[in-house]
């Protein structure tokens, strides 16, 4: 995993319930472990079953298609080795995006000015006490 720092001028903004201190010793980057993956995927289905955004799912992982594409990032927080966050980058490509299924006029008016549209999900955050 690629480590980024988290500057002190941002702590104050984490609204998490964590320690200045432990903001500062989270690990953040991009995902590219088969275990920091997994643990990701796990994190953003448990956290939406648990607040009623889909139902549980066998493999305990909420991930789509758009993962498997090359230019889909998965972004992390760990503690430790513990992901405790995580968001997903999701450019547009031949597939389109997740949000045209419940958008799909109004990203289709936004490629026909010629935007590029990216989507950003799949986000969590882990609760002080685990999932």
């Amino acid at each position: 995993m690629t480590v980024m720092t988290v500057s002190s001028g941002a702590v104050g903004r984490t609204g998490i319930g964590l320690s200045a201190e432990a903001v500062l010793n989270l690990e953040c980057g991009v995902a590219c472990s088969t275990d920091t993956l997994e643990q990701a995927f796990r994190l953003v289905h448990d956290q939406y079953v648990a607040r009623g955004y889909m139902r549980p799912e066998p493999s305990s992982w909420r991930l789509s298609v758009h993962h498997a594409l090359p230019t889909t990032k998965v972004f992390v927080a760990r503690d430790q080795h513990r992901v405790v966050g995580t968001m997903t980058l999701v450019p547009d490509s031949p597939l389109g995006l997740p949000l045209d299924e419940l958008y799909g006029s109004e990203v289709t008016a936004l490629r026909n000015e010629g935007r590029y549209v990216t989507e950003v999900s799949g986000l969590a955050i882990a609760h002080r006490n685990g999932h």
